[in-house]
């Protein structure tokens, strides 16, 4: 997957978030991507992604990237 592909799913999934779940949903999302992930920078993911305050989410992807190896997601799909 490329930056821009991983940016525009970030971009979608933060803009479907509740006002304050914005970086909860971020750190889902680094946490579902993180294999995808290797090799780009935290930094290049959030501008790309135009997100209000890309500096601030460089930290929430870097978290959910470190937890990635940790937790396993659930599906809550209906």
């Amino acid at each position: 997957m490329t930056v821009d592909e991983l940016a525009e799913k970030l971009k979608e999934e933060y803009r479907h978030a509740p006002k304050d779940e914005k970086a909860v949903s971020v750190v889902l999302f680094s946490i579902k991507y993180a294999s995808e992930m290797k090799g780009m920078t935290n930094a290049e993911i959030a501008r790309k992604a135009c997100l209000v305050k890309p500096d601030s989410y460089n930290q929430e992807i870097g978290y959910g990237r470190k937890l990635a190896k940790h937790v396993t997601l659930k599906d809550n799909t209906p």
